[in-house]
């Protein structure tokens, strides 16, 4: 495999890696602030997970 190739193969998984991990994180975020709102609509039901 000539050089070129190795570096493109190289430089190709780490931006495609590099985008997988944001737009984990970016979901990962939009999970948090859904369930979030979720718990500030239901104070009552937090309520009772408490006791």
């Amino acid at each position: 495999m000539p050089c070129s190739a190795k570096t493109a193969l190289v430089l190709g998984l780490g931006i495609g890696g590099t985008i997988a991990l944001a737009l984990l994180g970016a979901f990962a975020a939009l999970v948090r602030a859904v369930a979030r709102a979720e718990n500030e609509e239901d104070p009552g039901r937090q309520e009772g997970l408490r006791r």
